[in-house]
């Protein structure tokens, strides 16, 4: 209905945040919710959220292990992250 599309309208961001789409081979006992929490912890201040959009288990993961998808979504207050700040986060 169109009274639902207007209530769905975001106004679109100033400064565009930097997306980007990681998977993390990781023991089944650890939770995807660790994960996020250890990205935005870690990623401060440049992470602004993170979430889990796959997880897999089976051929050709090894046993014991899951393969978790997360988005990761990069922001800093006033202009679009620098590909050089989330490459920091990167590399931690």
């Amino acid at each position: 209905s169109l009274e639902a599309r207007e209530r769905a309208f975001r106004v679109p961001r100033e400064h565009p945040p930097g997306e980007r789409d990681f998977a993390f081979l990781v023991p089944e006992a650890v939770s995807a919710g660790a994960l996020v929490d250890l990205l935005k912890t870690e990623g401060r201040p440049v992470v602004e959220s993170a979430f889990v959009f796959d997880r897999y288990v089976g051929d050709p993961v090894p046993k014991g292990m899951t393969s978790v998808a997360l988005r990761v979504i990069f922001s800093v207050e006033g202009r679009s992250p620098t590909e050089s700040e989330i490459d920091q986060v990167v590399a931690k």
